[in-house]
């Protein structure tokens, strides 16, 4: 059998170094190098011919991944995607109607406690720069047929996204949690002025236009 020399080995060690870096790339659909190849990548899927523009990330409370919030044309666009040492895996991706100027992403945790309480947690993301406070209000519908009212004051994060936590509600059980219905969204401007009102019908869990579920 042949011994290589010194350089023989070092070439030898780079091409299996490419060929693993090849099998990786490959099992991981060829992961973008950099943001605006994603944008590319994700806009090619809508046949988009303008570059997106990033306004945002922020984690995706629903699927467990982050998503860069982006901008084309007007309309609002969500890419999911998980960043390995390849460089960005897609995920899913939406393009929303030009009517849709924010989502809702809404979660109820259930938490180990006395009856196991609940929390509602989530974030609004979109075309939020001239909003300076928003409310969500709560109408909780209960198994045993009472309800209970809460309204939770969101915090802005940056010029496209507020995001909430209630406390733990040891009012409501959660097994005795039936649904939330109805929410009202509201947004205000540095004046107090509200910029804009959204009504859900009913929340569960997952990510909402003021139309309806998306997810």
């Amino acid at each position: 059998m042949m011994r290589l020399n010194r350089k023989g080995k070092i070439i030898r060690n780079l091409l299996a170094i490419g060929i693993c870096m090849f099998v990786m790339s490959w099992l991981l659909e060829f992961p973008a190098l950099s943001r605006e190849s994603l944008f590319r990548r994700a806009g090619h899927q809508y046949l988009l011919e303008t570059p997106s523009v990033y306004l945002t990330s922020r984690p995706n409370n629903l699927t467990r991944v982050d998503s860069f919030i982006l901008e084309n044309e007007g309309r609002l666009m969500t890419v999911d995607y998980k960043k390995t040492f390849l460089g960005y895996q897609m995920g899913n991706v939406m393009l929303y109607a030009p009517e849709v100027r924010y989502l809702l992403d809404f979660n109820c945790l259930r938490k180990e406690g006395d009856g196991y309480v609940v929390q509602f947690t989530g974030q609004v993301v979109g075309f939020l720069e001239k909003a300076a406070a928003a409310e969500l209000e709560l109408t909780v519908c209960l198994e045993d047929g009472g309800q209970v009212q809460r309204t939770l004051e969101l915090k802005k994060e940056d010029p496209y996204c507020f995001t909430f936590a209630s406390l733990d509600e040891t009012e409501i059980q959660a097994d005795n949690l039936l649904r939330i219905s109805p929410a009202v969204l509201r947004l205000y401007n540095e004046n107090g002025a509200i910029l804009d009102e959204a009504t859900y019908e009913r929340l569960i869990g997952g990510r909402y236009t003021a139309e309806g579920s998306v997810v």
